[in-house]
């Protein structure tokens, strides 16, 4: 270490605290990063990377469905749950692995314990055999979040389950309810019911996916009656009204109970905050959430938070973006966070993804909206590999030009997404994007077109 470095400590390894890790250490900080459990977070060990694992392994299945139509015929289709599981852990074992050498590599002194605030500067750790005690000039916590346990469930009774659960199971059970119908609750109905699940979710606002654009809410309600996934929205859980050695019923405010194996309990999370030492410092909070200016510091001068620890998108890459701006403003550099430019993805078949303002939010913002639209119906790709079902949606200013958000529904939007993300970072024009030429055929086609659309000269549909 030299004398002009920086000691940093960081209090937990998921996607925030490892990469800020990495990236401290980069620009010549001697960093600590403290983990209490697994490397890589919920993200690595029970969110995004075994749920997507899982997504892959069942949307083979959809493609075998249609395997006959393009003249192939499948003579063994049964799901073996072991190896289907076993393929999940294999994907996460390795992404754990890729985290540890990177952070190896990169010179960050590792520690298994969990950390706790003792003042600005020092960090008691308590580990397998003892405890220790770290000095640094600047801490950060990135401790995540856990999943929301709704009080009127009972969470010792084996019918009743988070998110985290449902990533250990033996097998898929025969039945489930899944209490929530946001992106995590419609990702895991997807999920089991191609295992062989009879799904039921249950959403207490009007639409499944409520936080996204209500034309991309349809289209998922459309899907899942498709699948014949079962769903009741503007439905209220009020509790359980028994429970069984293996089922519990569910009473449904002024509708009949429901009734299943499983229970899964899927409204959101909060953040891990207690037993963290935040009392110690008097450091400012909004409920539960650490709160931070867009630098990400506290209100205790070099003592930093990130990801899900203070709210706002509980996302893994908002939280690394948070994490390398973090060791950036440490380091003396200048960057801080700007939220409106942050994708958005829903891993159902068929995906889903946004970014920036809906028409309706831009509305209310005051912006005059030309409004792209291009249908996957009129994709020469999409039909050629049979996956023509949804859209693309651009909003931009109608007087400026500039691009303000989009929504999609369809093929491989996930990739797509960071088309109009990268025209939006980099400051471009509607106009701008509309003349990106595109290979033939290809998915991204359907983004220029949909930009040729916001300006007002479609070439491959009409304009209404």
């Amino acid at each position: 270490m030299t004398n002009n470095s920086k000691n940093i400590a960081i209090i937990g390894a998921g996607p925030g605290g490892y990469v800020a890790a990495i990236r401290a250490a980069q620009l010549g900080a001697d960093v600590t990063l403290i983990e209490k459990s697994l490397l890589g977070g919920t993200c690595t060990n029970l969110g995004c990377i075994p749920t997507k694992a899982m997504l892959n392994s069942v949307e083979t299945i959809l493609k075998m469905r249609k395997a006959e139509q393009l003249g192939i015929k499948i003579l063994k289709d049964k799901i073996d749950f072991s190896l289907f599981m076993k393929k999940k852990d294999s994907v996460v074992e390795k992404s754990r692995k890729g985290i540890e050498f990177l952070l190896k590599k990169n010179g960050v002194n590792l520690i298994y314990g969990k950390g706790e605030l003792l003042s600005k500067n020092l960090i008691k750790v308590t580990i397998a055999n003892g405890e220790e005690r770290i000095q640094a000039d600047n801490i950060i916590l990135a401790t995540g979040s856990s999943p929301f346990k709704l009080r009127i469930f009972d969470f010792e009774q084996p019918t009743i389950l988070t998110s985290d659960n449902l990533m250990v199971l033996d097998e898929p059970p025969d039945s489930m309810v899944i209490v929530g119908g946001g992106v995590v609750a419609c990702e895991l109905a997807m999920v089991f019911h191609l295992l062989g699940t009879d799904i039921t979710v249950i959403e207490m606002l009007p639409n499944l996916l409520p936080l996204q654009d209500k034309r991309q809410s349809r289209y998922i309600e459309r899907s899942f009656k498709k699948e014949g996934i079962k769903f009741l929205t503007n439905s209220k859980v009020e509790g359980v009204k028994e429970y069984g050695e293996d089922f519990a019923i569910l009473s449904v405010e002024g509708k009949d109970d429901v009734k299943a194996k499983k229970v899964v309990v899927c409204i959101g999370r909060t953040p891990n905050s207690r037993d963290l030492g935040l009392e110690n410092l008097n450091i400012e909070m909004d409920r539960g959430f650490v709160k931070v200016n867009n630098k990400m510091e506290t209100n205790i001068p070099g003592i930093y938070a990130v990801g899900d620890l203070i709210g706002g998108k509980m996302l893994a890459h908002v939280a690394s973006a948070q994490g390398e701006i973090v060791a950036e403003n440490i380091m003396g550099h200048e960057a801080i966070f700007d939220d409106r430019m942050i994708p958005i993805t829903i891993y159902t078949h068929p995906q889903v993804s946004s970014i920036g303002l809906t028409p309706d939010q831009a509305k209310e913002n005051g912006y005059e909206i030309s409004l792209g639209n291009f249908p996957f119906s009129a994709s020469g790709k999409a039909n050629a590999i049979d996956e023509s079902e949804g859209f693309i949606q651009i909003v931009a200013d109608k007087n400026s030009g500039e691009i303000l958000g989009a929504q999609m529904v369809g093929p491989d939007v996930s990739e797509l997404i960071h088309l109009v993300a990268f025209a939006m970072q980099s400051e471009l024009l509607i106009k701008d994007l509309s003349e990106m030429i595109a290979s033939h055929p290809t998915l991204s086609e359907a983004v220029v077109e949909a930009a040729l659309s916001c300006i007002g000269r479609p070439l491959h549909t009409i304009k209404l």
